[in-house]
């Protein structure tokens, strides 16, 4: 994995305060067959109207293998952290949810018995970033984001999971809320991929 400080930052993420890490490049415009990066996270996104496509496999390898190199990379269980995925664009009781994220948490949870959680959810369906250009907020972020607070005091280290960083934006809200509820956790995220841009030739 690769550490978000030793690169340049997404625009809402400052490595002064924040701790990111990433495993692939999502370069946007490229090809699969040039970036491998881009197959995996697009693998990673297919739209759950594919799940009776012979391609919904490809979905399911991508899920796995970002479990599996979390496994690897946090060498889990520890009792000091909890996993808990960042909200998608869509909340968990709309028919379209894609559950991509609380599979691999859920993936880790039972080959492991990390604790994981899941305590965000959206209030209503929002613009993803990556099809609409929409607005990157942290402000308007967090207030479409509903936070259930831990039951019991949670670990010293709050572990985000989520597939692409971009701007950083999304992260930031949820870090936001965190430490609102929890001052004294670490909060990190962890992505599938960071997004990169084509360089100009």
């Amino acid at each position: 994995m690769r550490c978000e400080e030793s690169i340049s930052c997404p625009r809402y993420l400052l490595a002064a305060d924040t701790y990111t890490y990433y495993l692939l490049e999502y370069v946007s415009g490229g090809s699969y067959k040039q970036f491998p990066g881009v197959s995996c996270v697009c693998n990673f996104k297919m739209p759950v109207e594919a799940k009776h496509e012979y391609r919904w496999d490809y979905k399911q390898e991508a899920i796995h293998y970002f479990a599996n190199q979390i496994i690897l990379g946090i060498n889990p269980p520890r009792d000091d952290t909890i996993l808990i995925p960042m909200p998608t664009s869509k909340p968990r009781r709309h028919p379209e949810f894609d559950s991509r994220l609380d599979d691999v948490v859920n993936i880790i949870y039972h080959t492991t018995g990390q604790q994981i959680g899941f305590n965000f959810d959206v209030k209503q369906d929002a613009l993803a970033y990556h099809n609409s250009g929409a607005p990157r907020n942290p402000a308007a972020i967090m207030d479409n984001i509903y936070f259930t607070p831990f039951q019991t005091r949670p670990p010293l280290n709050i572990v985000l999971i989520d597939d692409v960083v971009t701007t950083g934006a999304h992260f930031l809200a949820c870090e936001r809320i965190l430490k609102q509820a929890e001052p004294s956790a670490t909060v990190t995220g962890l992505f599938l991929a960071k997004t990169t841009w084509m360089q100009n030739a």
